[in-house]
């Protein structure tokens, strides 16, 4: 090599070695394109981007490296070491497995190989680490992944010590306090979680990987407003770092939809007015909107943007969003579900099934497609639906909510029989979600079973005893059956839990109605009716109400409201009043 080149790649080295991460990255790539072959640069380069996280990056440069120089030990370890990381176990050994032929005494390979197994194979991984740890007592790495190891055997006070001595071995090393706090969270040591994380932010508050698992944590552990500041300002810092950025996005997209009513007000500061922007219209949106434009490939980010938007009720925008992301490549399978569900949600059931059509048309290896195709139909061509179920559960036979939709289709065609088994199958597959039983309470219901189905409803609360849906059907039913003091006393109580609730609010509602307690029903069922909402039952209720009270104005109001929400239930309503 000459000397002027050697000079040049010096220069480059040490400028690199100076850089941030971005700046470094941008440097080798440009350097390699004019001197490809210089294999130090490539090892750096695969090394700058693991810090990043981002694997996909390393696996192409380490594979490009290793074409050009296969005899290069150190390549052969970080493509074994990135692959470990993306999940890639038995890859991953079977590259250790090579290097150890090649370089049996490689610096870290009996660590790497116990990290590569600790998943599949701990009590081998546990073996060749204290091996590793009996030659070199202060190896925090060894401790670090001795500890890990001994959490996936869930003897959690030894990892806990095992992670300390790392901690205390090498205390700059971020990493080991933030895997610690991971397996803190895991075993229930939240406080201690919370210690550490704050630790490891005072150590590097500028590491991305530290500020989204310290947004997660309060994300996670109820502390909402502070996890989307945080989310916030680490979408704005770490815009350019397209995996902390995704996850940041992803985070945010969470605490945005996770609620089972959305509230804008919870998304304000200030007071709610047109003068005081909501932080989801003044910062959320344009943030994440600003991130998914810059990060085209992340269809799935564009996606979860239109879930927000849908959920704050600007499903119209969402819909139109979605539908420009149509682009006649393969992601068009993910677009056309998510119109699919937009649409339906907007009870535009003709558009929805325009979208899930084309999706069964065009992908119908599709896991959901005919899934959810055939659950739509349920709203107006059951037999339609039980064809395309019947596919569903011919593709997937362990899927219990396929079973459950096609049990469904049955009750409506009169199969009741076929429909019971239907059932009973969905909740073996499924024995620990109490939807599945709900619908063995719906087949008991039609056959007139009432012990029956009491039973079905007390395995169903048991199973969810916090579901305010659930309490709602089972204090209607104790109604129907006769006990309305009964009904409207164990719905008082659950509306006490759940008061935002609008099922229980009718109900209560209804059932009060049932015991002449009409002002009390007015009373329970008006904030369940207010300006916008599009609960059509609720609003029937209250037009009882009214019609109990010779209200003939608001009556009137009311079933225009109805009328213009649910026709068939306008019908119904009226059927009811003469």
């Amino acid at each position: 090599m000459g000397i002027l080149r050697a000079i040049r790649r010096n220069r480059i080295h040490r400028k690199v070695l100076r850089a941030t991460g971005e700046q470094a990255i941008s440097i080798l790539r440009d350097y390699l394109q004019k001197d490809p072959h210089w294999q130090e640069s490539r090892v750096l380069l695969a090394w700058f981007y693991a810090q990043r996280l981002d694997f996909d990056a390393v696996t192409k440069v380490i594979k490009e490296h290793a074409q050009l120089f296969p005899e290069d030990t150190r390549a052969l370890f970080i493509l074994a070491s990135t692959l470990r990381l993306l999940g890639h176990h038995e890859q991953a050994i079977t590259l250790l497995e090579s290097l150890q032929k090649l370089a049996p005494d490689f610096p870290g390979l009996q660590t790497e190989f116990a990290a590569a197994l600790m998943e599949t194979e701990p009590s081998r991984a546990l073996q060749l680490i204290d091996k590793v740890l009996s030659h070199e007592p202060n190896d925090a790495e060894g401790h670090h992944y001795r500890g890990r190891i001994l959490a996936n055997l869930e003897r959690w006070p030894e990892a806990k010590k095992e992670f300390s001595i790392a901690s205390e071995l090498e205390p700059a090393q971020t990493t080991y306090l933030i895997v610690l706090a991971l397996h803190c969270c895991e075993f229930g040591d939240y406080e201690d979680a919370r210690t550490h994380l704050q630790h490891a932010l005072t150590l590097d508050s500028n590491n991305a990987f530290i500020c989204v698992n310290w947004a997660r944590f309060q994300a996670d552990y109820g502390n909402k407003d502070e996890a989307i500041t945080l989310c916030c300002e680490g979408l704005e810092k770490f815009m350019g770092d397209r995996v902390a950025a995704r996850d940041f996005a992803g985070i945010l997209v969470n605490i945005c939809v996770s609620d089972e009513e959305p509230n804008p007000a919870a998304l304000t500061r200030g007071p709610a007015s047109d003068e005081v922007p909501s932080i989801l219209d003044q910062r959320i949106l344009p943030l994440l909107r600003t991130y998914v434009d810059r990060d085209p490939e992340w269809l799935d980010g564009r996606i979860d943007v239109a879930r927000v938007q849908e959920h704050y009720g600007r499903r119209e925008e969402a819909a139109s969003q979605l539908k420009s992301y149509l682009d006649g490549s393969s992601n068009d399978a993910k677009v056309l579900y998510a119109l699919g569900g937009v649409h339906e949600r907007m009870r535009d059931f003709s558009s929805a099934r325009q979208y899930l059509e084309e999706l069964v048309r065009r992908f119908p290896e599709h896991p959901n497609a005919h899934r959810e195709l055939g659950a739509l139909l349920l709203h107006f061509d059951s037999a339609c639906a039980l064809a395309e179920l019947d596919v569903s559960v011919s593709q997937a036979p362990d899927d219990a909510m396929s079973h459950w939709l096609r049990g469904h289709a049955l009750l409506f065609l009169s199969r009741d029989g076929e429909a019971r088994q239907a059932f009973l199958t969905a909740a073996s597959l499924a024995p620990d979600e109490a939807i599945y039983r709900l619908g063995l309470v719906e087949a008991s219901k039609l056959v007139g079973n009432d012990e029956e189905t009491k039973e079905y409803y007390r395995q169903a609360l048991r199973l969810d005893p916090g579901s305010p849906s659930i309490l709602a059907e089972w204090g209607e039913f104790v109604g129907e059956c006769g006990g309305r003091e009964e009904a409207a006393e164990l719905l008082g109580a659950a509306l006490v839990r759940f008061p935002e609730n609008g099922d229980l609010r009718r109900v209560y509602a209804d059932c009060l109605l049932d015991l002449g307690r009409t002002d009390e029903a007015l009373d329970i069922i008006m904030p369940a009716t207010k300006s916008g909402t599009e609960d059509a039952g609720a609003l029937c209720v209250l037009a009882k109400c009214y019609a109990r009270v010779h209200d003939s104005e608001q009556l009137q109001r009311v079933c225009e409201r109805v009328k213009a929400l649910d026709s068939e239930a306008y019908e119904a309503l009226c059927e009811e009043l003469d």
